[in-house]
């Protein structure tokens, strides 16, 4: 995404972004998705394909799509899903401004202002002012399929700036044409990620993708989106 840098981007894309019609599925409207759109970047497809399944696609373009909830958060709270990318950008770095990805899940959590920063707090202020309706989460926790894979552990991407932290999870061109199954612990990758504690709930859910920096296809998938509880709460606390 190249149009902005860190927080710019934040809440011209996730925060500020119109709400968009073009490009969602009437079928995950009805289910509560919606859908942004950042002015002059192509809307790719967020499509329904099976009973749980999201479908991205298109080209040179981004779509971020996303469900608010209100789901508790606690030290035995897994998230769990699988996900495939068929076609997808080549790899580019995420920690800078320009980078692509073929799918991302953006976890959002409620925002405490006790425990944030002072410019954490005036940001969140601004995108929330700026979004309407929209009540942006405080932080983000940021799943990938994407990247060189040589970024750091969840690092600060210019797409998250203050709010959130990206891991990924796949690089750019491996594993495609394939399911893969994720489960991760939330409790122990927040406290991970920001050193803390997590809020007490998740209060949304993003799924995105773009290729508009290298103008690449997109084909991807997301399936089986669900909260589940952790076999091992305490393993891979990093990863």
């Amino acid at each position: 995404m190249k149009r902005a840098v860190t927080l710019a981007l934040v809440l011209a894309a996730l925060a500020a972004g119109k709400p968009a019609a073009a490009g969602l599925d009437p079928a995950l409207a009805t289910q509560g998705w919606r859908m942004l759109a950042t002015p002059g970047v192509p809307t790719l497809s967020v499509e329904q394909d099976g009973e749980t399944t999201i479908r991205l696609r298109g080209a040179a373009g981004l779509a971020i799509a996303y469900q608010a909830m209100r789901v508790p958060v606690g030290p035995n709270t897994c998230l769990a899903w699988r996900w495939r990318v068929d076609s997808g950008p080549p790899a580019t770095d995420l920690s800078r401004t320009a980078s692509d990805r073929a799918l991302a899940l953006w976890i959002g959590f409620e925002a405490d202002g006790e425990r944030m920063t002072m410019l954490q707090r005036y940001l969140l202020g601004m995108a929330r002012l700026m979004s309407g309706r929209r009540l942006v989460p405080g932080f983000f926790l940021v799943y990938v399929h994407g990247g060189t894979g040589e970024e750091e552990i969840w690092h600060r991407a210019p797409q998250t700036g203050l709010l959130g932290r990206t891991l990924v999870l796949e690089r750019a061109g491996t594993a495609e044409g394939g399911w893969i199954e994720h489960r991760v612990p939330l409790w122990g990758h927040f406290r991970a990620a920001f050193g803390i504690a997590p809020t007490g709930f998740v209060t949304e859910v993003v799924v995105s993708a773009d290729g508009d920096d290298t103008g690449a296809a997109i084909d991807s998938r997301i399936s089986e989106l669900r909260f589940v509880p952790c076999r091992n709460p305490t393993a891979q606390p990093g990863r």
